[in-house]
């Protein structure tokens, strides 16, 4: 078991960074009612269909080099390994870009597009700096860094809403908050870079977080916003409603879920024989949080989003009914996902992340094309839960310290 103190420091350094996340994103769901009355489902079905294309993107452009930021013993290679992701997520936003210049005006929402780019580059570099951050034990930073990303996002969101409620409006928020972001992180970026030599020892020594975490992180990135991009064959405003649904669910994902990833990885990576018993103590703790919001959504989801967001949103309160088994599972499994690199099960969650995807995304297809919307994501959300309980059971066991210590 971990020394007493050992278990003090971990709960303060979380506290930290969830004090932070939990006053941005109160920031955040206090303009959800205004902005639901500014703009229109279609609004935000636009935003969160191209919010979905930034996020498959961004979730492999820096090459999932970030999760390997506070693993080296020295604060040299460290550095290295940021290098290596910001690297990575400028090449990736320079094809996106290129693609765009190419494919040109053949694309759907061509004028929105252009967002894609810095976007997902702003969202690698937000990830890369925190994770540094995070090493340094710059634990304020980090939630300053949210702070200031969700108080620009709301502001310019609204302002925006309340001259042109239009999707460029939800967008250019979305950006700003992002710069703000990054702008507060950099304060703390490194201030020496190694030599290419270095840089290349380094990314020899972390390879199997591109070669196996980045192929994984794309299948399921590909899964979670797949329903986003498939949804919209039904219209920009079922995305909308899909997007709303998902958003004030996965809310407490960003206050406290984020946070413990984060500080749970950095934590855990020194855990040693101690890692099982983390890891029930953390899963445990997250399922009596999240009981309250699972059931609150099934019992009275289109009910509590009609009052709360107006009556043209209640048809996304009957998508988060459905939607809530699967985000509870996901909600307690995050200690789990953090754990698989220092498990070295990289190559088995690639394993598991494409069956899923094809799991959930022909429950996805089937569903629509025999009733409609609700019960495509219903079976989704549904397939999704199942697996989630499958991996938290898997990882535990895999954690068991006599497994660990055998040859």
């Amino acid at each position: 078991m971990p020394s007493a103190p050992a278990s003090r420091q971990f709960l303060r350094n979380l506290g930290t960074v969830v004090t932070g996340a939990a006053a941005a994103q109160a920031v955040a769901l206090a303009a959800v009612p205004l902005l639901t009355r500014l703009y229109d489902p279609a609004a935000f079905g636009a935003f969160g269909l191209l919010a979905a294309l930034s996020g498959i993107a961004a979730t492999v452009a820096a090459g999932r080099w970030e999760l390997a930021v506070v693993l080296p013993a020295r604060d040299e290679d460290a550095a290295g390994v940021v290098a290596l992701a910001a690297l990575a997520a400028l090449g990736t936003a320079s094809m996106a870009a290129v693609v765009l210049a190419v494919a040109g005006d053949r694309l759907p929402r061509a004028e929105l597009l252009w967002w894609l780019p810095p976007s997902l580059l702003l969202a690698a570099l937000a990830e890369i700096l925190a994770q540094w951050a995070l090493r340094r034990e710059r634990y304020r930073r980090v939630a300053a860094g949210q702070g200031a990303r969700s108080a620009a996002t709301v502001a310019a969101q609204a302002a925006a809403g309340a001259l042109a409620p239009l999707p460029a409006g939800l967008l250019g928020g979305h950006l700003l908050g992002q710069a703000a972001q990054v702008a507060v992180l950099l304060r703390g970026a490194p201030r020496a870079w190694p030599g290419l030599r270095r840089l290349a020892a380094v990314a020899a020594r972390y390879r199997e977080f591109p070669l196996f975490g980045a192929p994984q992180a794309l299948v399921n990135a590909l899964s979670q916003y797949g329903p986003a991009v498939m949804l919209a064959a039904f219209g920009e405003a079922t995305v909308g409603l899909y997007w709303l649904a998902l958003r004030v669910l996965t809310l407490p994902d960003a206050v406290l879920n984020q946070p413990l990833r984060q500080v749970f990885y950095r934590d855990a990576s020194r855990a040693g024989a101690d890692l099982r018993a983390r890891l029930l103590r953390a899963t445990a703790a997250l399922a009596a949080l999240g009981l309250p919001v699972l059931l609150a959504a099934v019992l009275a989801g289109p009910e509590l989003f009609a009052w709360a967001f107006g009556e043209g949103w209640r048809e996304a309160g009957a998508f988060a009914r459905w939607l809530a088994p699967w985000w509870f599972l996901g909600f307690v499994n995050v200690p789990s996902v953090a754990a698989i690199p220092l498990l070295h099960l990289q190559k088995a969650f690639l394993g598991y992340e494409v069956v899923l995807a094809a799991a959930r995304l022909g429950a996805l297809a089937a569903g629509a094309a025999v009733a409609g919307p609700l019960t495509a994501v219903a079976a989704y959300a549904l397939v999704g839960a199942a697996f989630n309980a499958a991996l938290v059971g898997f990882v535990l066991h895999a954690a068991a310290p006599a497994r660990r210590c055998a040859p």
